[in-house]
């Protein structure tokens, strides 16, 4: 397998992967670039495209493996312990500010939802508790007017069970 030299003309533009290594932007790596780029040797990423683990990688023609930049991203090496994590860039911040606002957005949408359905079901209660206390007459008297009322029971004497009048 043979690299192909990297075509002259024009610059694309490009950015940064936080490494040595400088990426034209929404391109594909080659074979080095992403060995460079995760750390690794050029023999682990022939490893990686056998095993189908950078999605989207392809050969062409000449045997040169095309790899997206997106596939090698999981690869990426972690900060080792003694490296400086670098100072966030405003594009970077604004980027930040965007996904909070967008989850705050739908957060507000949710407890929007939620008090929407807690208010219908509060005017529901109200509506039944206004239907169960529109028939109680507990202060009216009772129909029948031979039947002691509630005050007068203390004074009529009960008839117990075991005594037989």
């Amino acid at each position: 397998m043979t690299e192909s030299p990297e075509p002259t003309g024009a610059t694309p533009p490009t950015f940064d992967l936080g490494l040595d290594v400088t990426v034209p932007d929404g391109d594909v790596l080659t074979r080095k670039q992403a060995a460079e780029a995760c750390r690794v040797s050029l023999r682990t990423v022939s490893r990686w495209l056998v095993a189908g683990q950078l999605s989207g990688a392809y050969q062409d023609a000449n045997d040169v493996w095309h790899i997206p930049v997106t596939a090698v991203v999981p690869h990426l090496p972690k900060k080792a312990p003694g490296e400086k994590t670098p100072k966030p860039t405003a594009l970077d911040e604004v980027a930040e500010l965007r996904a909070q606002v967008a989850d705050l957005l739908r957060r507000a949408e949710v407890a929007e939802a939620i008090a929407k359905e807690r208010g219908e079901s509060l005017a529901d209660a109200r509506l039944a508790l206004r239907a169960l206390t529109a028939g109680d007459h507990s202060d009216a008297r009772p129909h029948d007017d031979d039947a002691p009322r509630r005050d007068d029971r203390e004074h009529v004497s009960r008839r117990r069970w075991w005594s037989r009048s």
